[in-house]
């Protein structure tokens, strides 16, 4: 699971409860009136299903749906009570993924204050929003990042955890509590060329792990050549794509030789990590870190679990 775990809080959807987003889109594909709507849909050219529009969301976003039958409760909730399969798990996320809070300041404007404030909209109590900036205030400088960007540097990074990457802990934690192997990972590399332009942002770490040289004319159209690795990381990108290969024919990263030596998160307690580090000149690092970010992802941790603040964001 990359650039996060992707469940959506302890809430998932019902069937019922998403019948009137289904009729909204029913008639905005202009299939209200048909004998058999869902024919009418099926019927319908990819690109008018594709196009549409309802509530402001796209026809491509999707979203496990409670149906009593495939999915009798949310997986979240499943997993936790140890009703998951007992297989390998790799998750992980990157230093700036997608950023959950709210930020009430422009980048160069944001202070301590600011920070605090985005945590309490986002559920903390004031407490727990001192003590998240505590935890954050010492980050070391990103790439480009000025001095006065620093608390806007920890909004981001807090955000991308409570999406990402303390997401990612949490769900390999439950793998973990079954027996099964889990692996988790953070990426901080920050990548030559266009990719890198956003620091180490959500999915940064696709073209590394599918090895992807270059692009097509229209590839490059469509993506502004973000999605390649410059010559001088095809190295790096062959020890990812050794570590992923060997996860999927094994259940294990380190099988295959890439010389990761990637912890099992159980290694220690509260959780060991592979740091993906470098980038913008600096040659590419793995090392490992035991009990990682575990202040920081315990409190996010307290949050999910009394389902408290924002829930409804926490799609990590």
């Amino acid at each position: 699971m990359e650039s996060g775990a992707f469940y959506d809080g302890l809430d998932t959807p019902t069937i019922a409860s998403l019948e009137p987003t289904w009729q909204k889109f029913v008639r905005a594909a202009g299939c209200a009136h048909a004998a058999d709507p869902t024919e009418c849909l099926v019927a319908l050219p990819a690109d008018a299903i594709y196009n549409l529009t309802v509530d402001g969301w796209g026809s491509t976003w999707s979203a496990p749906v409670i149906d009593g039958v495939d999915l009798p409760a949310p997986g979240a909730r499943l997993a936790m009570e140890g009703k998951l399969a007992r297989v390998p798990v790799l998750a992980g996320g990157t230093n700036e993924d997608i950023n959950v809070f709210d930020t009430p300041c422009k980048p160069d404007a944001c202070t301590r204050a600011s920070f605090e404030t985005a945590a309490r909209n986002f559920g903390f109590t004031a407490d727990e929003a001192t003590a998240l900036a505590t935890l954050y205030e010492n980050d070391p400088a990103r790439p480009g990042e000025k001095a006065t960007q620093k608390w806007h540097f920890a909004i981001r990074h807090a955000g991308a955890d409570a999406f990402a990457n303390c997401a990612a802990r949490r769900v390999a934690h439950w793998a973990a509590k079954q027996g099964a192997q889990a692996w988790w990972y953070k990426w901080l590399y920050v990548p030559s060329g266009p990719n890198g332009e956003s620091l180490a942002h959500h999915s940064v770490e696709q073209p590394f792990i599918f090895h992807v040289l270059s692009e097509t004319p229209e590839e490059k159209k469509e993506d502004g050549g973000h999605y390649s690795i410059a010559a001088d990381e095809v190295p790096f990108s062959t020890q990812l794509v050794r570590a992923w290969a060997a996860m999927a024919a094994s259940g294990n990263p380190n099988a295959k030789g890439a010389g990761l030596s990637w912890p099992e998160l159980r290694t220690s307690v509260n959780g060991s990590a592979l740091l993906i580090e470098g980038g913008r000149g600096t040659p590419a690092s793995f090392s490992s870190a035991a009990d990682f970010s575990h202040a920081r992802c315990d409190l996010f941790d307290t949050l999910f679990h009394e389902q408290r603040g924002n829930t409804t964001v926490m799609l990590a």
